[in-house]
């Protein structure tokens, strides 16, 4: 079987957009939720939870000098906002993500991840869970397989400047590599990732920590009853994603610094609110910094400024730029 290194994203655009709507969906309503009443199928969240204790929740580090960027990094710098000014510069270190390995047929190597998984193995975990993301748009039989592939020559036919001749019996090709992996993985095989990533977490694989919350690429069918799989209640979970989320970000994961602030602000987690704050104008810095939805955090900024006392927004300044200025900070998975 041929392998691609564009597989995962191959994987990802075959996800329907019904299953991205979900996803989103899940998400609002787990994370976002300002006192509605959650439904019976929803993810429900416990009315306190304790601020994550560890040995890594202590500061990020006294403020280091940073290192030049390298090839692969990129160098973020000070915004225009007021509120920002005076913040360091910052490199952020691009790193390669998990790709697991999907040369050989998933179904024969899935016996002995599982128990490598079970038995401490971090990395087993993360790479189990991965490649049963791989699966998670596979094609469930041969009768699909086909259906699949007249769909992309019904869709792709016309060769354009975006999509030309060759993107399509890249794709084909693709979607026949990642049958033949995943050919005999089960749906609900595929939903129990959620128990190797957390597995991977639990034995402190950063990378999990910090996708630990992803429910993107999962089926709609069954998503609720495999959560409750893999974790004994869903204040458990809740308790797991947030501490697993902390870890990730005080490792300098730039994007968990910002989703850790958020969450942690959440009046029904008891964090010190000037921490998340902290960690908050940390994450939207180095998102704004690096050019990304730069209105949409300008606007983030104006309602915290407008909801925080000028003593804790000047205390949560300071602990913000002693978390970039961190022997850790900063770094992305891509």
């Amino acid at each position: 079987m041929s392998s691609r290194t564009a597989k995962s994203n191959f994987v990802s655009s075959l996800i329907p957009v019904a299953i991205v709507g979900f996803v989103a969906t899940v998400l609002v309503v787990v994370w976002r939720s300002s006192g509605t009443p959650i439904q019976h199928d929803a993810i429900e969240r416990p009315a306190q939870i304790a601020e994550p204790t560890s040995e890594s929740s202590s500061t990020l580090g006294s403020a280091a000098s940073i290192e030049q960027p390298e090839a692969n990094s990129t160098e973020v710098t000070q915004s225009s906002d007021s509120l920002l000014a005076g913040f360091p510069d910052v490199v952020v270190e691009v790193r390669e993500g998990h790709s697991p390995d999907t040369s050989t047929p998933l179904r024969l190597r899935l016996e002995a991840l599982r128990r490598a998984a079970e038995s401490g193995d971090a990395d087993a975990a993360l790479e189990l869970a991965g490649s049963l993301v791989e699966c998670a748009a596979s094609p469930r039989s041969p009768e699909e397989l086909e259906v699949r592939i007249n769909t992309l020559y019904q869709t792709r036919r016309v060769p354009t400047n975006a999509a030309p001749i060759d993107d399509l019996y890249g794709a084909v090709e693709d979607l026949r590599d990642n049958y033949e992996f995943c050919e005999g993985i089960t749906l609900d095989q595929v939903l129990d990732h959620f128990i190797y990533m957390k597995l991977a977490a639990d034995n402190g694989n950063l990378e999990a920590k910090s996708r630990l919350t992803g429910y993107g690429a999962m089926p709609e069918d069954g998503i609720f009853e495999a959560l409750d799989r893999a974790w004994l209640s869903r204040e458990d979970r809740a308790r797991d994603e947030l501490k697993h989320n902390f870890d990730a970000a005080i490792s300098g994961d730039a994007d968990a610094i910002l989703t850790y602030g958020s969450w942690a602000s959440e009046p029904m987690f008891n964090v010190d609110r000037t921490e998340a704050l902290a960690f908050q104008l940390a994450g939207i810095y180095l998102k704004m910094a690096d050019g990304q939805f730069v209105a949409r955090y300008e606007q983030e900024l104006m309602r915290l400024r407008g909801s925080t006392s000028k003593n804790e927004m000047d205390i949560a300044i300071e602990r913000a730029k002693q978390i970039l200025t961190g022997e850790n900070c900063c770094y992305r998975i891509k």
